[in-house]
């Protein structure tokens, strides 16, 4: 029925395109194999008959085998261009790019993009050097039982999920998929390709068997903001390219109005920061002023570490800031503007 309602856009052929151009070098090299083929076939049907009287010449046996080849690369050269395969360099591809760069056999990509689910299927098999298991959902997913315990797996089977929307604001409410692992991951990176969105996550399995290292130190406002960090739990070891995962736990000590935000980083031996990550409060899905007060919470961070990051020891610090008190950071009363979250050792990829 669809392809009476309309053939180009709903046949998938690859010389016949949805906008109705047609290859034609496509129509014609496919066009002259078959023939060539049948005219193959005829021949080798009447040396078969009559072996004493027919024979197929070496030419027409090389054209033969070599037919196959053309085919395919006159189908792949025509294909490449068609626009719902993507363009290089923009959009899904630069993403498949970019994925591919850094891939490692412990990640999990997961996208939602049912529009576009076809150019990460054409281009990841040849461009990623490492297979890695893929999920595709529509917005309204979570709201579907079987999809939850597929996803739990992800986060106990890998370290990192590469996610990606197609055309969806950050903190999406129509996007369940992202705000459940809002709530059970740990986001590092939020960048756009166009109208398209790549995240990294980083999941709970370098947290596996870590207890909770207590802090208890209280951040304070110069506008009777009081915070209190009691607690992290974060790895010793972080690898250089992959994010780690970072659970703070804290407590508003009185309600407040201010919209304060995190930031999380990774500093140098000289203090300078490496990575860095700035979120609201639960990723960015709720603020400061609503959260209630004298409750223990938990904030999930991810940080990037930098593949080109030396090996070493290196300092993990967190705090709050007030952007709309002139950026101002909330200050512990000892005087630093931070909390040190403890050291951690980067190592390289194996």
């Amino acid at each position: 029925r669809l392809m009476l309602t309309g053939f180009a856009a709903n046949s998938d052929l690859a010389w016949l395109w949805a906008d109705g151009t047609i290859r034609w070098l496509v129509v014609l090299i496919g066009g002259a194999a078959v023939v060539t083929l049948g005219g193959a076939l005829v021949l080798w049907w009447r040396a078969s008959a009559a072996p004493e009287r027919a024979s197929i010449s070496t030419p027409t046996l090389i054209l033969v085998v070599i037919l196959p080849v053309l085919v395919i690369a006159t189908w792949t050269g025509e294909v490449g261009p068609e626009p719902s395969y993507g363009q290089e360099g923009i959009g899904y591809r630069a993403i498949v790019h970019d994925i591919c760069q850094t891939v490692s056999a412990t990640d999990a990509f997961v996208n939602i993009a049912p529009t576009a689910y076809q150019i990460p299927m054409n281009w990841m098999p040849g461009e990623c050097k490492t297979d890695i298991p893929t999920f595709g959902y529509a917005l309204d997913s979570i709201n579907h039982p079987e999809t939850a315990p597929v996803l739990e797996r992800v986060l106990i089977e890998n370290d990192r999920i590469w996610f990606v929307t197609d055309g969806v604001q950050p903190n999406d409410p129509d996007n369940t998929v992202e705000r459940w692992l809002a709530d059970r991951a740990f986001k590092a990176t939020d960048d756009w390709y166009e109208n398209m969105r790549l995240l990294q996550y980083a999941t709970p399995v370098r947290l596996s068997g870590l207890e909770a290292r207590e802090i208890n130190t209280a951040l304070l406002g110069r506008r009777a903001e009081q915070i209190t960090i009691t607690s992290v739990r974060t790895p010793s070891v972080a690898v250089a390219g992959k994010p780690i995962p970072i659970e703070l736990q804290y407590r508003l000590e009185a309600p407040t109005d201010q919209n304060l935000r995190w930031f999380v980083q990774l500093l140098s031996g000289q203090n300078i920061p490496l990575a860095q990550l700035d979120s609201g409060p639960d990723d960015n899905y709720t603020t400061f002023s609503s959260l209630p007060a004298r409750e223990l919470l938990t904030e999930r961070a991810g940080l990037l570490v930098p593949r080109n990051t030396p090996e070493g020891e290196y300092l993990l610090i967190a705090g709050l800031y007030n952007p709309d008190d002139e950026g101002a950071r909330l200050i512990t009363i000892d005087g630093p503007d931070f909390v040190s979250l403890g050291a951690v050792r980067v190592v390289k990829p194996e």
